[in-house]
């Protein structure tokens, strides 16, 4: 389990190592993967938010080198069979994507999807961007994005 923090509020994320691993599984280090993304899957409680599942990127999703864009077929399926699961818990808790980049940082389009999912689902979404040697994580909060800090 990866353990994050909000700096300025009293919040927690919790990653779990299923999840962790199939983002990583997606990393660009050749000259030719695509960029890859999916959906975060959880639980949102007072003070914290738990992601236990990621979805993989699907055939009817859009892949390039320098592009990734997710189609509803495939995810929105998982993100309904956990809530129907879980007694209607786990739901969308915000998306992953990589970029063939060391350290990576959101673009523009980032951002603009985004802020519009965030304002759309009424509530914050845990963003995650997983370059070649790190990750980013955020808390997209309407139009606000706070960078998360690993917890110690």
């Amino acid at each position: 389990m990866m353990y994050l923090e909000h700096p300025a509020r009293q919040l927690i994320v919790a990653v779990s190592g299923c999840v962790v691993e199939t983002i990583f599984e997606y990393e660009q280090r050749r000259r030719n993967d695509s960029e890859a993304g999916g959906v975060l899957i959880g639980e949102r409680r007072q003070g914290s938010i738990t992601i236990t599942a990621a979805t993989r990127p699907q055939p009817t999703d859009s892949r390039g080198r320098y592009h990734f864009r997710r189609k509803a077929k495939g995810h929105q399926e998982a993100v309904t069979a956990a809530w129907n699961a879980s007694e209607g818990v786990s739901h969308y808790l915000g998306e992953w994507h990589t970029h063939p980049e060391a350290h990576p940082i959101p673009s523009l389009t980032d951002r603009l999807g985004w802020i519009s999912r965030s304002i759309a689902s009424k509530h914050p979404l845990v963003v995650v961007i997983c370059g070649q040697g790190s990750c980013y994580f955020a808390l997209q909060e309407g139009a606000r994005l706070t960078p998360l800090l690993q917890a110690n």
